[in-house]
């Protein structure tokens, strides 16, 4: 659904509070939009958002680099082999193991692009540093918040079969006191246990979230 698709909705819901003219009531399309925006965010952190990628740029000899704060959970890191090179995936290693095995391990000569990734909480770390700055030379792959909805022609990425909790969720958000709240809020409840269980099934393990935000 379009963000236009959404307002419809969700007018449309609320039809018997706006009548026929939404813009014209007390609430501007600002905050409309807004609670969209703040129902994606939350579906977005139920592991509901397709894949995405960010990229950054690799610093001489820095180890560590702060997650962007709409990263919820780092699945692979890719890294430049050079200015002109292609992007290769590198393994992850755990902190705890590399300063048990490699304690001065910071102060190894840096390489033209890292052997291993670490993730401590929001940092993610790369052992060895690279030997150069590289622009655009690392590539993170994961969950990622979605992007502001804001044009009407703006499409979720949420799984579109999802979009509907995003209208409901907006719905309760500016409505908590509506007939239709409780019904709603219901339907939501009993959706998200399912995909709580879809997420946390025996084969796929428990996603671990990275959550958003803070220093």
């Amino acid at each position: 659904m379009t963000l236009e698709s959404m307002l419809s909705d969700l007018w449309w819901r609320a039809r018997d509070v706006v009548g026929g003219d939404p813009l014209g009531g007390d609430i501007p399309k600002e905050v409309w939009v807004l609670k969209l925006n703040q129902a994606q965010d939350k579906l977005a952190e139920m592991g509901l958002i397709i894949d995405d990628y960010a990229l950054t740029s690799a610093v001489l000899d820095q180890n560590d680099y702060l997650l962007p704060d709409y990263c919820l959970e780092l699945s692979r890191v890719l890294v430049k082999t050079s200015s002109t090179g292609y992007y290769k995936s590198i393994p992850a290693i755990e902190l705890g193991y590399l300063n048990k095995t490699t304690p001065s391990w910071r102060d190894t000569t840096s390489k033209d692009y890292p052997d291993y990734y670490f993730q401590e909480g929001r940092w993610l770390g790369f052992y060895p540093a690279f030997n150069a700055d590289l622009t655009a030379g690392i590539r993170i792959e994961g969950l990622f918040l979605g992007e502001t909805l804001s044009a009407n022609d703006d499409v979720s990425k949420i799984l579109k079969h999802y979009h509907k909790y995003i209208v409901l969720e907006a719905f309760c958000s500016l409505f908590p006191e509506h007939k239709q709240t409780p019904k709603y809020e219901k339907y939501l409840q009993t959706a998200y246990m399912v995909i709580q269980r879809r997420m946390t099934k025996p084969d796929a393990g428990e996603r671990t979230i990275v959550t958003p935000g803070g220093d």
